[in-house]
C-alpha cells in the first residue's frame, strides 16, 4: 500500500531533487564551454600551423581574449536558452509543453467515442485520487503508445496521451495508464520533471541538433546515391552533425544520466501505484505488452520527443538510443515486477486490434441510474450517514495516511457515483457555459427571498438565458444532494478551465455577488469558492509556479493558531455556550500538542470564521511537505477529539487538506476511519 510517509517523503525528495538541478546544469555547461574552447583553439592552431605568415596576427595576439570570449559567449547561449525555455514553460505549464509536441486539446464535450473514453477515465480517476481532472491532449500524428503528464501544480497539469494508445488501449489498460501518470502528479515528479525539461534545455540542444542534422545528412537511402552521382555532397551535413554533437556531447551525456537517474526508479513505483489503486494489474500490464507487440513500440516522431522523454511512461526512441540514453527501465523488467510468471512473449497488435477496439469504444455508454434506484454504493447509502463515525482510540496518523493513497475503494465509489449521476447535470459539466450555470446554480439559496434577489443580480450581470439555465439546473433532481455537489464540482472544473479568458473576471463577480447575497459564508459557499479559486485561477495567471517554501512553524505561527481554532469551533452543534467552549478548547489543545506548540491558544468563535480560514490557508501552504504532514495531523486530531468526524467537519477536513496543496481522496460515506497500529 501506498503510505502517507511514501507520499510526503517524495514529495522531500523531489523538492531536494530540484536543488540539485541547478549543480548539474552548472556542471554540464562547464563541459560544453570546455568543450568548445579547445575545438576553437584547436581550429585556430591549425591554421597558424598551416599558415606561419600569421604567426603576428591577431589570431595569435589576442589568443586569451579569443578563449574568454567564447567561454562568455557559450555560456551566456546555454543560459539564455535554458531561461527562454523555463519562461515558456513556467508562462505555459503543461499546456505549454503539451502544444510543443503538437498536441491538441480534447473537447470535454467531445462524442468521438474513443476520446470519450480517455476523458471519462481521467475524469473518475482524478475524482478518486482527490485532485481535479487534468485537461487532455491529444497527439494526433503520433501512432506510438506513449503517455505524459506536466504540470507545475495538480491544479494546472495536464495529461498528454498519444493516438496510438487512445486507439489502441482498451479502456482497463488506459486506466492503467491514466493512473500511472496521476502517481506523478500526487507525488511531485511532475513538477521535477517540467523543471528539468527548461533547466537542461540549453546544455542539451547544442547536441540534440548535431544529431538531428547527422541523421538527416546519412538517412536519405536512394536520395543520397542519386545526390552522390549529381556530384552533391552530403559531407558537410555529417561533418557538421559530428561538431555540434561533439561540442554538446558533455551536456547530452549529463542531460542523459540525470534524466535517467531520476526516471528509472520512479516508473517502477509509479507501475506499482496504478496496480495498487486500480486493483487491476491487467490494466498496466495489458498496456506495456502492447508497447513491445506494437511495430512503433512507445516511439515518438516529433523532434522535441527525446527533450522530454523522461515525462513519458515509454521510451521516445528507437533500440539505438534506448541503449545509449535510456530514460526508462526495460519493459520486460517493468512487466516481470509485476507479473514475475509472465513467459516473455508480446500480444501480436495491429490494425485489427485498432478496429476492434474503436468498435468496442462505440459500443461503451455508462449505465445511468436515478436517486428513487436507491442510489446505493456498496454496503452503504450515499449520504445516509450524518456523520461518519471513528472509534475513540483513533489517531491523527490515519487521516494523514489517506493523502496520496490511491485507493480501490475511492475509485470504484467515484465510478458508481458518474454512473448514476442524472445524464443532464452530467452534460451540464461538460460545457464551459452550462458548467458556468450550474456553479450559479450551486450557490443558490433555498431562502426564496435571498434567491429572488440572487436572480436579480444574475441579470444584471449575466443574461436570460444564463438565468433560466441556472434555475432549471437549480430544481434538477438530486441537486443538493451533498455527495452530488461535491462531484459536479469536481466534474465541471475541466470545462470551467476552457471558458473564455474574458469571460473569467465576470464569472468571479457573480459567484462573489450570490456569496455575498445572504451576508454571511457558509460551509457549502466556502467550498466551492475555495475550490474554484484553487482549481481555476491560475488557468487564467501568467505564471504557474510555487513562490518558495516556508521553514518551520515559526513565520506562520499566527496562521497555524486560526487554522486549528476554526476547525475546534466548526461543527460542533452543543447547544450550551459553557460545553461547547470546553469542546473546543479540549479539540484545540489536541491539535497543539500534536505540533508541540506552547505559545497558541484557541481563538474566539467570533474571530475564525471561515474567511479567517482561507487567508490562513493561503499561507500555510507554501509550507514545506514535512511540515504539511504534521499540520495536517494536527487538524485531524482537533477533528477527531470527540470521536466522530460529522460531515461539515469531513467537508472543512478535505477543504484544509485542498488548501495545503494535498490530494486527499473523498471520504467514503459512512466509512470506519481506521485506527493506526
Amino acid at each position: 500500500m501506498t503510505t502517507s510517509m511514501d507520499f510526503f517523503a517524495r514529495q522531500e525528495q523531489a523538492r531536494r531533487n530540484s536543488g540539485s538541478l541547478i549543480f548539474y546544469f552548472v556542471l554540464a555547461g562547464f563541459g560544453i564551454v570546455a568543450m568548445t574552447c579547445l575545438i576553437v583553439a584547436a581550429v585556430i592552431v591549425i591554421i597558424l600551423g598551416t599558415f606561419p605568415s600569421l604567426g603576428d596576427s591577431w589570431l595569435a595576439r589576442d589568443f586569451n581574449q579569443i578563449m574568454i570570449l567564447t567561454a562568455v559567449l557559450t555560456g551566456g547561449f546555454i543560459t539564455g536558452l535554458s531561461l527562454d525555455r523555463i519562461r515558456i514553460l513556467r508562462r505555459g505549464g503543461g499546456d505549454a509543453l503539451a502544444r510543443l509536441l503538437g498536441g491538441s486539446l480534447i473537447p470535454v464535450d467531445t462524442t468521438d467515442p474513443t476520446y470519450r473514453k480517455v476523458l471519462n477515465v481521467v475524469e473518475e480517476t482524478s475524482i478518486a485520487a482527490g485532485i481535479p481532472a487534468p485537461p487532455v491532449y491529444i497527439l494526433e500524428r503520433e501512432e506510438g503508445i506513449n503517455a505524459f503528464a506536466a504540470g507545475y501544480r495538480p491544479q494546472t497539469a495536464v495529461i498528454g496521451i498519444t493516438k496510438g494508445a487512445a486507439e489502441l488501449l482498451d479502456r482497463d489498460e488506459i486506466q492503467g495508464v491514466i493512473a500511472h501518470e496521476l502517481s506523478h502528479v500526487l507525488y511531485g515528479d511532475m513538477r521535477l520533471n517540467i523543471r528539468l525539461v527548461g533547466l537542461i534545455h540549453g546544455v542539451t540542444v547544442i547536441g540534440l541538433a548535431g544529431r538531428r542534422m547527422l541523421l538527416r545528412s546519412m538517412g536519405y537511402g536512394v536520395v543520397m546515391a542519386r545526390g552522390l552521382r549529381s556530384g552533391h555532397s552530403f559531407l558537410p551535413g555529417v561533418l557538421g552533425g559530428l561538431a555540434l554533437m561533439v561540442v554538446g556531447s558533455a551536456g547530452t551525456l549529463v542531460g542523459s544520466l540525470l534524466k535517467a537517474s531520476i526516471c528509472r526508479q520512479r516508473e517502477y513505483l509509479a507501475d506499482a501505484s496504478a496496480v495498487q489503486f486500480t486493483r487491476n494489474p491487467a490494466g498496466i500490464i495489458g498496456a506495456l505488452k502492447k508497447m513491445g507487440g506494437w511495430a512503433i513500440g512507445s516511439q515518438l516522431e516529433s523532434s522535441n520527443a527525446e527533450e522530454v522523454s523522461h515525462l513519458f511512461i515509454g521510451q521516445v526512441r528507437g533500440a539505438l538510443f534506448r541503449r545509449l540514453f535510456s530514460t526508462h527501465p526495460p519493459l520486460n523488467e517493468r512487466i516481470r515486477r509485476i507479473d514475475p510468471g509472465w513467459d516473455g512473449s508480446f500480444p501480436v497488435v495491429d490494425e485489427e486490434t485498432r478496429r476492434t477496439l474503436a468498435m468496442a469504444s462505440r459500443r461503451e455508454v455508462p449505465g445511468l441510474m436515478t436517486l428513487e434506484e436507491g442510489f446505493v454504493l456498496g454496503a452503504h447509502a450515499v449520504g445516509a450517514a450524518e456523520q461518519c463515525r471513528v472509534e475513540s482510540s483513533a489517531e491523527p496518523d490515519a487521516i494523514a495516511d489517506g493523502v496520496g493513497a490511491l485507493e480501490t475503494g475511492c475509485l470504484e465509489y467515484a465510478r458508481q457515483l458518474i454512473a448514476k449521476t442524472p445524464d443532464s447535470l452530467i452534460s451540464a459539466t461538460r460545457n464551459p457555459e452550462a458548467a458556468r450555470c450550474l456553479v450559479f446554480a450551486l450557490l443558490l439559496s433555498h431562502d426564496e427571498n435571498i434567491r429572488s434577489g440572487q436572480l436579480d443580480d444574475l441579470l444584471q450581470l449575466t443574461d436570460i438565458r444564463c438565468i433560466d439555465q441556472s434555475a432549471a439546473l437549480f430544481e434538477a433532481e438530486g441537486l443538493r444532494h451533498p455527495a452530488l455537489r461535491q462531484l459536479l464540482l469536481d466534474m465541471a472544473i475541466p470545462a470551467l478551465r476552457r471558458m473564455p479568458q474574458e469571460r473569467y473576471a465576470v464569472f468571479k463577480e457573480v459567484v462573489d455577488t450570490l456569496i455575498k447575497a445572504d451576508r454571511r459564508l457558509d460551509l457549502s459557499e466556502w467550498m466551492i469558492h475555495r475550490m474554484l479559486l484553487r482549481r481555476i485561477a491560475p488557468f487564467f495567471n501568467a505564471s504557474r509556479d510555487v513562490p518558495m517554501y516556508i521553514e518551520g512553524f515559526a513565520p506562520v505561527i499566527r496562521h497555524v493558531e486560526t487554522m486549528l481554532s476554526c476547525l475546534a469551533h466548526a461543527g460542533r452543534r452543543i447547544q450550551d455556550p459553557d460545553e461547547r467552549r470546553a469542546a473546543a478548547e479540549h479539540a484545540f489543545a489536541r491539535g497543539a500538542d500534536c505540533l508541540d506548540l506552547s505559545a497558541i491558544s484557541l481563538l474566539p468563535r467570533e474571530l475564525t470564521g471561515l474567511k479567517e480560514l482561507d487567508t490562513a490557508l493561503n499561507r500555510l501552504e507554501h509550507l514545506r511537505p514535512s511540515c504539511k504532514k504534521e499540520l495536517l495531523k494536527a487538524a485531524a486530531a482537533v477533528i477527531l477529539a470527540d470521536g466522530f468526524v460529522s460531515t461539515a467537519q469531513g467537508f472543512v477536513l478535505r477543504g484544509v487538506a485542498e488548501g495545503l496543496d494535498l490530494p486527499m481522496p473523498p471520504l467514503l460515506p459512512g466509512q470506519d476511519i481506521p485506527t493506526t497500529t
